[in-house]
């Protein structure tokens, strides 16, 4: 008995010192691969400045940039450049793991940007890193991490912009086949230095299924995200609170095609009418074909930064290319839900669009060739009080563009204003563009065959 119980401890204390060195290995193949795939993107430069492997740890120093093209008033596009400065990666290898998040696993680490040199623009306490990531990866291959940003402000050199981000946090998993991850930010300040936006309470939730070098590969993966804001303010008044968006994406069972949703809500936002509240759009996109929109990825990347009119060229020819194969998934758009209420009444509506069975089509099809197959229908109803407060807001814009003399807000001129709306109404009614019960005005539309109905009666399209 007793020699089995030291030849398990001798194999076990083999296994501890052997182990190590091929995790190590390993442990280099993924750090490699993951920036090669963020390096990949073309709007990310990804650089391994040093990396050196021994037997029970590894350690590496890189950098991270980030190109954004900046559209600029007389057309052209200027690149600004954001970089993350040198970054330590530290690893230590398993099984036996006393650093950064000890226990037994394969491998724990830590990432840390808290490069002097980035102190020139931005301003962060000196005991703490700018941002630190810590994790570690179990004996099955699962992973979980924490993260954190430091309180950070930024000021443009004339001082007239700044930005201040406090209280980041976020924490994930990830393994072979899903991900997630889910993070919170206390406060963000942002704008004009003399009157910033204060956003306060914003989470991030977001899983997938898939593996995290799928998704930066640039897979299509079925995935899940939540994003929430709780309230933002300027000028000390509140302009939006109880932000949520929900999107979401799942495969056919046959794997060729993506359906997506994207839903959207909002408490209370500020408009120049008053407080709108229960604002809700929900989107959804069925059937989109997998591979083409593979394809069109592929095209974002290679036009990156490059004129507008050179991507839909490219667009276009895509397009071309995959039109049979995207129809004939039958692709599919709707408007689910489309409501809110604001200070004069309520709305709602919903729309959906869709394509009639197509053989074949033709070289060159013509508008009237896509009118016979496009099926669309939709229809909004509005509280009278909000369709004429609408009106009489753009009538009063106009008026007052042809008119720059007048004094809108005299009498005079909103009288006429109210004339204008109640005349407006009267035409919309007796062309049929709307219709009309007690408290709404109604409106609804059918494309079906080349044949356009507006609420009941057949419009010529052409």
């Amino acid at each position: 008995m007793k020699k089995v119980l030291l030849s398990v401890i001798g194999v076990a204390v083999a296994g501890a010192l052997i182990a190590p060195t091929f995790i190590g290995q390993n442990a280099e193949r993924e750090v490699k691969a993951i920036a090669d795939a963020i390096d990949a993107n073309p709007a990310y430069t990804v650089e391994i400045a040093s990396y050196e492997r021994s037997w029970f740890s590894s350690r590496g120093v890189l950098t991270v940039s980030m190109e954004l093209p900046m559209p600029q008033p007389d057309g052209s596009t200027e690149v600004m450049t954001l970089d993350s400065g040198e970054m330590l990666l530290e690893l230590q290898h398993g099984p036996v793991l006393t650093q950064f998040d000890g226990g037994l696993g394969l491998l724990s680490w830590q990432l840390t940007a808290n490069d002097d040199n980035k102190r020139t623009s931005l301003n962060w306490s000196e005991d703490q890193a700018l941002y630190q990531l810590t994790g570690s990866m179990g004996l099955t291959g699962n992973a979980t991490y924490d993260d954190q940003i430091a309180d950070v402000n930024y000021r443009s050199a004339d001082g007239d912009f700044i930005v201040e981000m406090s209280g980041y946090r976020g924490n994930g998993t990830f393994g072979n086949d899903a991900f997630s991850y889910s993070g919170s930010h206390k406060t963000l300040v942002m704008g004009e230095a003399s009157d910033p936006a204060t956003i306060t309470g914003i989470d991030l939730q977001t899983s997938a299924n898939g593996s995290l070098i799928d998704a930066l590969n640039g897979e299509l993966l079925e995935s899940d995200i939540v994003l929430s804001v709780a309230n933002a303010t300027q000028s000390g008044e509140e302009v939006l609170s109880g932000f949520a968006m929900t999107a979401g994406s799942e495969l056919a069972e046959t794997g060729d095609t993506l359906s997506v949703n994207v839903n959207t809500a909002v408490e209370a936002a500020q408009l120049p009418s008053g407080t709108a509240s229960n604002l809700v759009m929900n989107v959804s996109f069925s059937r989109i074909d997998k591979e083409f929109t593979q394809a069109y990825q592929q095209l974002v990347n290679s036009t990156y930064g490059q004129p507008q009119e050179v991507m839909q060229q490219q667009l276009t020819a895509l397009f071309e290319q995959y039109q049979q194969q995207v129809l004939a998934a039958k692709p599919e758009f709707s408007i689910t839900e489309l409501s809110g209420d604001l200070p004069k009444g309520s709305f709602s509506g919903q729309a959906n669009v869709t394509f009639a069975d197509i053989a074949t089509i033709p070289a060159n099809p013509t508008t009237d060739f896509w009118l016979q197959h496009i099926l669309a229908e939709g229809a909004i109803e509005a509280a009278k009080p909000l369709v004429k407060d609408e009106l009489r807001l753009q009538l009063q814009t106009v008026l007052a563009q042809q008119m720059p003399n007048q004094d809108v807000n005299s009498e005079q001129f909103q009288a006429m204003i109210e004339q204008q709306v109640e005349q407006v109404i009267a035409v919309y009614l007796q062309q049929g563009f709307i219709v009309e019960n007690e408290q709404q005005y109604q409106s609804a539309v059918e494309l079906k065959q080349g044949s356009l109905m507006l609420n009941g009666k057949q419009l010529p399209l052409m």
